[in-house]
């Protein structure tokens, strides 16, 4: 099938789209151009190759803008890096990986359809005196676009495969169709034809169904950039990645994956950009404001006279989590239930969000401090929170609009070189209060490191602009992202932080599942003994046994 291609290089087309999709092969390409209404080719010099469309998203009554690119070479490490030059140039709101794999034989048929549940990295190894002692990295996919892919249900994309299945068996035709599949896919950097390979990948997870080598690397790019798109991989199983491996239902794989893809975005799975453009366009008006207290209570849009004038005449519409009764004598006595009452955050701001498009969101509290962080973290895919603090010598709400100079962070005991070894990371970070090795000696006995992140002087009200929470929440990542290439065997991060609340909240946004070690945030309170009696591993689900950490608990790590 020939496809329509328009060569044009004007700035225009290096502009923001809603989908970047992501091909390794000439084939994966060509199969997803063939899908589309006269793409054009844009090549700008340090860029690479992108071809633009649009593309109707029926239930949306709008269009998507898609660029589609291609790998120069398969690989993770190829992947990656294409991928966030491509994030950097397009600001896609989504990433595809659309192609081909190799199928687990028994769980999918050649020309089925793949869409991850999870990608698994199964190249990280400990070589160990009885034997590797694999370490897998694990990517989930995006849950909104598997929900969404997972009620895509109209079978009419079948329709869109321009190409004939090879050795056509048909008894029925619903036997002889492309079915779509959802489970974990194993990715690596070998090309694999062996059969008991593929079977030792499902010591890593019982139920992978595919294997191939791209959707890892695009994962990471998309995890690691600013803007963090959403990701889902594609794949047409073309061959049971087995000694009898052929090429033979390559080009029908690519099809049907291509044919997939496309089919679900004309399906309009979520709102496209220029819809939500418009919805900007007519003023809402109003704003959402999360008020969280769990220290004492904060008196009912106590943030209205802390608004900025473009507020000026906004409805604030308050989200309330409200666990203060759980807080007697000068301590919370049942972290468990209070960690319950903020368990469905995302979900009433998402109920309230679709209620006022085009809303913005705010966030102030006064709460304890690993509360504090798991907020953030549930909320880590909330690009623009208005973020209040509270002056308590002004007894005044802010929205940290202040200015003046910028008071730099200091990392100290980061070690230089790596370390294999596997154990435990305590960081301390000083703001507002200095947080000194004496408060925390007894907590980890023996840490793999001992870091901390301080300014020079920790001062009440040090914070006092958003371009400061966003640089310290950027130097935050940082760290733990060197913290994960430096000591990539740490279990966990003990977390001990004095600063204010609104920043706790920020720096619970910058951790990100899937990419760095879990992390424990600690409690302090000066009626306890020890002062930091109790911690959240907020990564963790409340069902884990160490969600909820005492001291006698840490004392075991080594």
């Amino acid at each position: 099938m020939t496809t329509q291609v328009k060569t044009n290089a004007s700035q225009h087309d290096i502009s923001p789209v809603d989908f970047l999709i992501i091909t390794a092969l000439a084939k994966e390409r060509d199969a997803v151009l063939a899908q589309l209404d006269t793409p054009r080719k844009i090549q700008r010099h340090g860029s690479p190759t992108y071809y633009r469309a649009t593309i109707p998203a029926y239930a949306e009554e709008g269009v998507y803008e898609v660029a589609v690119t291609m790998l120069s070479q398969m690989g993770n490490v190829e992947a990656t890096q294409h991928t966030l030059r491509a994030i950097q140039d397009l600001s896609p709101d989504y990433v595809l990986m659309v192609g081909i794999a190799g199928g687990v034989e028994g769980s999918v048929r050649l020309g089925d359809v793949v869409i991850n549940t999870q990608v698994i990295y199964y190249e990280q190894v400990k070589q160990r005196p009885d034997g590797p002692d694999h370490r897998p990295q694990i990517y989930p996919a995006d849950p909104r676009l598997l929900e969404r892919a997972q009620n895509y249900s109209d079978i009419t994309w079948r329709e869109l495969i321009p190409i004939t299945r090879p050795r056509q068996r048909r008894k029925t035709v619903e036997a002889d169709a492309s079915a779509v599949i959802f489970g974990p896919i194993a990715v690596g950097e070998k090309i694999v034809a062996d059969a008991a390979v593929v079977a030792s990948f499902r010591n890593f997870h019982s139920k992978i169904v595919a294997v191939e080598m791209e959707s890892f690397g695009v994962a990471v790019a998309a995890a690691n950039s600013v803007d963090r798109p959403r990701f889902l991989a594609i794949r047409g199983i073309s061959d049971y990645a087995n000694a009898k491996k052929n090429d033979q239902w390559q080009d029908y794989a690519a099809a049907a994956a291509a044919a997939f893809a496309i089919g679900f975005l004309r399906s309009g799975p979520v709102t496209p950009r220029s819809v939500r453009a418009a919805e900007l366009i007519a003023p809402t008006h109003t704003l959402i404001a999360v008020r969280h207290q769990s220290m004492e209570p904060i008196i009912e849009k106590a943030i209205a006279s802390a608004l900025m004038p473009e507020f000026e005449g906004y409805d604030i519409t308050e989200l309330l989590i409200d666990q203060t009764d759980l807080y007697t004598a000068g301590r919370l006595h049942d972290p468990l239930s209070a960690v319950q009452r903020q368990s469905d955050l995302r979900l009433q701001l998402d109920t309230l969000r679709n209620k006022h498009p085009g809303a913005h969101v705010a966030y102030y509290g006064i709460a304890h401090i690993p509360l504090l962080f798991l907020a953030g973290y549930t909320l880590s895919d909330q690009r623009a929170v208005l973020l209040f603090d509270y002056n308590r010598q002004a007894a005044l709400w802010n929205q940290l609009q202040g200015g003046g100079d910028e008071l730099p962070l200091r990392c100290e005991g980061l070690p230089a070189r790596g370390k294999r070894t596997t154990g435990d990371v305590v960081l301390r970070i000083s703001i507002s209060y200095s947080v000194t090795p004496e408060s925390i000696a007894e907590m980890i006995s023996t840490p793999l490191a001992s870091i901390h992140l301080t300014l020079d002087q920790p001062t009440i009200n040090a914070v006092r602009s958003v371009r400061q929470v966003k640089a310290y929440g950027q130097a935050f990542r940082a760290l733990l992202d060197d913290i994960k290439r430096r000591l990539p065997n740490t279990r966990a991060i003990h977390l001990f932080y004095a600063g204010p609340a609104a920043l706790a909240f920020h720096l619970g946004q910058q951790i990100s599942p899937t990419i760095h070690p879990h992390v424990v945030v600690y409690n302090y309170s000066s009626k306890d003994d020890p002062h930091y009696s109790w911690g959240l591993t907020i990564t963790k689900g409340t069902e884990a046994a160490d969600f909820i950490l005492k001291p006698g608990k840490l004392k075991e790590a080594k």
